[in-house]
């Protein structure tokens, strides 16, 4: 159980998060200027077996690129939370 104060908090980051990984992806699909300007390299993007080129110039309902974001919460040695997602292919239902 997580106390509601510490859920509170949990909650925005969560939610800010997610938001964050919808704008990195529409990055992706639309200007590419985290691609262009060698943020992350375009081969690691590009040559990943999620990557749907023909998403490209898409724009989505909401902005809302990825479908399912599992955030797992765990706690640390400190006690500190820690967040690990996970990604389900984005656009598998679009293209397949």
């Amino acid at each position: 159980m997580i106390p509601a104060l510490e859920w509170e908090r949990l909650e925005r980051g969560l939610l800010q998060r997610v938001w964050a990984l919808n704008l990195f992806l529409r990055g992706i699909y639309h200007d590419q200027e985290i691609l262009n300007g060698g943020r992350v390299p375009r081969v690691l993007v590009e040559g990943n077996p999620s990557f749907r080129p023909q998403m490209l110039g898409i724009a989505l309902p909401h902005g809302a690129y990825t479908r399912v974001v599992g955030c797992e919460l765990i706690r640390d040695a400190r006690g500190h939370y820690r967040v690990l997602e996970r990604l389900r292919e984005p656009f598998r239902a679009l293209t397949h």
